[in-house]
């Protein structure tokens, strides 16, 4: 009898232990419009036309790959609550993994992307950390990564940006004086734009290459960035394009243009580049420099 008493009590300690840890796999599949969103545990991020507070909107896409990259920015400047770490799998496949214990209550408005829901057993209780991983059973390796990330992110002093993990790890502000002894690169994204006046310019990255023009367009408007976010635009679609000085139809003051020339400046090569800084304190795009 005493044997089976122990037995018992040892089983509701396990249970009363026992908690879950749920991944949410998001696939994006389609581009998105104004309305459309996503909502995790009651906070809502909706696709715009027009981003007003960026803490929870983000530009609508045409594209699957252009809505997912709006999305996981949008994820990384302004986190879920929970914690609730991000990461990227693949193209536009994203997957949010909840605390120890955490619900995970996802909506999707709209058609533009799918999830999927899976859930691992955790633990409340102490664990030990062993390396390597791969000598764990699958249930414990991910237990232990997902614990360490969380605890770094929550005590370190150098904590690692969420959704970066191993490969991608940032440093928000680089204070002094810093050189680089080897080289710099930024991976060029595709930008669609269509023909005529294009306002509310995405600026997703930093090297924009512009595709879809099939006429003469303008640039009149990019969605206002941060002090200092530098811009370098190719168009390499054969077509003629200007870039406005302070347009009238950009009705967002922050995404105005400001080309340095008080007119607008046609380019006609091709290909050809505009390089764009945005000034924090006029709150506008300056024109550093351009080809013809």
């Amino acid at each position: 009898m005493k044997k089976i008493l122990i037995v018992l009590l040892t089983v509701l300690a396990t249970a009363c232990f026992a908690q879950s840890i749920i991944t949410v796999n998001l696939s994006v599949t389609n581009g998105t419009t104004n309305g459309m969103s996503l909502t995790v545990n009651g906070d809502t991020r909706t696709f715009t036309n027009s981003v007003v507070t960026p803490g929870n909107q983000m530009l609508t896409n045409t594209t699957a790959q252009g809505s997912a990259n709006n999305l996981y920015t949008n994820l990384i400047n302004n986190s879920f609550a929970g914690p609730v770490i991000l990461s990227w799998n693949q193209s536009t496949n994203l997957t949010l993994t909840g605390a120890i214990g955490e619900a995970m209550i996802v909506t999707i408005s709209g058609n533009w992307a799918s999830n999927t829901t899976s859930t691992q057993s955790g633990w409340t209780n102490m664990m030990d950390v062993r390396v390597p991983l791969t000598g764990e059973v699958p249930l414990e390796q991910t237990n232990i990564a997902t614990l360490l990330e969380n605890g770094l992110n929550s005590f370190s002093q150098s904590a690692i940006q969420i959704g970066k993990r191993t490969t991608n790890l940032v440093v928000t502000n680089f204070p002094g004086s810093n050189n680089w002894t080897g080289d710099l690169a930024f991976t060029g994204n595709s930008l669609a734009l269509g023909n005529s006046n294009c306002l509310n310019v995405p600026s997703v990255g930093v090297y924009e290459r512009i595709t879809g023009p099939t006429a003469t367009f303008y640039i009149s408007g990019i969605v206002g960035g941060r002090d200092g976010q530098q811009l370098l635009l190719e168009n390499n679609t054969s077509q003629i394009w200007w870039v406005s000085n302070n347009a009238a139809s950009e009705t967002t003051a922050t995404n105005k243009i400001q080309t340095g020339i008080n007119a607008p400046i046609e380019m006609t090569n091709i290909p050809s580049f505009v390089h764009l800084t945005y000034d924090g304190q006029a709150a506008l795009w300056d024109v550093d420099n351009h080809s013809n």
